[in-house]
């Protein structure tokens, strides 16, 4: 999660600005919450779609969704299609694990095959980003 969450915030940052999350603009799905908003102003001060205290607190499924609304613009460049299904796969298998659902070995298995790719990719891209500019 924290290499994912590092590239997110550099293929935005690179896109948008330092404070992509305040300037994004987009609608973001508040997942804690399970509500669509045009901002969080519920939970934080402010007028903007993501808050600081949030973007530190966003979780794999919170990055799934900023990749898959950004996917043909900008992670296209950066990431395989098997990456998406896996980032998929981990924000579905999260969501599972998080709410103490039964994990048999078939979805033990998805999850990790899709943790090792995830990681295998970011890490990648990562150290690509750091050698460009």
């Amino acid at each position: 999660e924290t290499a994912v969450r590092f590239v997110v915030f550099e293929v935005m940052r690179r896109a948008y600005g330092a404070q992509w999350w305040k300037e994004y603009g987009e609608v973001f799905f508040d997942i804690h919450d399970g509500i669509a908003t045009d901002t969080v102003a519920d939970r934080y001060e402010g007028e903007y779609a993501v808050s600081d205290e949030y973007f530190t607190t966003m979780n794999v499924m919170d990055f799934d969704k900023v990749m898959d609304m950004e996917w043909d613009e900008h992670f296209s460049k950066y990431f395989t299609d098997e990456l998406r299904e896996s980032m998929h796969s981990l924000a579905a298998g999260r969501e599972k694990i998080v709410n103490k659902r039964y994990i048999d070995r078939e979805f033990y298995e998805l999850v990790r095959t899709a943790i090792e790719l995830v990681s295998r990719e970011a890490s990648d891209v990562l150290w690509k980003l750091e050698h460009t500019s």
